[in-house]
């Protein structure tokens, strides 16, 4: 009966997160990343099989897990990551349809994620360019200092006007743990 309820108490901290991506090479490997702070560490991974991939984990100790998912660096990826909040039983569906991972739609009931989600839906389209200059840059290391400088003033630029907008937002917004993020990364 002790054996029984450690399991089912088990059971009771447990998240999954699946995905479904179109226009992402079978193979690929997605790792999630468990962030503490500014620091993260593989905690599972799996490998993209007719656009699918599956993770079922159980929460941390304070009940709420901040994760980074990642595919390997090939080149038709941007070196970014999609965050997502999990908590226990949460159930969190990601989808995409390009490899443009950083606005892959989370679906999920955590609060967090979906006050995360608000303000990539207010800059979808800048952070969607941002992350094709990422990969374009990626793939220019022949290319001269000066290619690789206009594609740099693009990007910033790029990156200014999502600040403002998320800014803007953030004016909005009560204050949370996810905007006091936004804060950290604005400042």
């Amino acid at each position: 009966l002790f054996l029984f309820s450690c399991l089912a108490s088990h059971a009771q901290h447990e998240y999954t997160i699946e995905g479904d991506v179109k226009g992402v090479k079978d193979g690929t490997l997605v790792s999630l990343f468990l962030t503490d702070g500014r620091v993260g560490s593989v905690v599972a991974s799996d490998t993209i099989r007719n656009g699918k991939f599956f993770f079922k984990r159980n929460a941390g100790e304070s009940g709420m897990d901040q994760l980074s998912l990642m595919c390997n660096r090939e080149a038709d990826f941007p070196s970014m990551s999609l965050e997502i909040y999990a908590t226990p039983d949460a159930q969190i569906k990601v989808t995409g349809t390009n490899t443009l991972i950083y606005t892959w739609k989370v679906d999920s009931p955590v609060k967090e994620q979906q006050e995360h989600n608000r303000f990539i839906e207010d800059s979808r389209d800048l952070w969607d360019e941002f992350q094709r200059l990422a990969i374009k840059e990626r793939s220019m290391r022949s290319a001269s200092e000066t290619e690789r400088k206009a594609l740099r003033t693009k990007s910033d630029s790029i990156s200014s006007i999502i600040n403002q907008r998320e800014l803007k937002l953030m004016r909005e917004l009560p204050i949370s743990n996810v905007w006091m993020e936004k804060l950290l990364r604005l400042s």
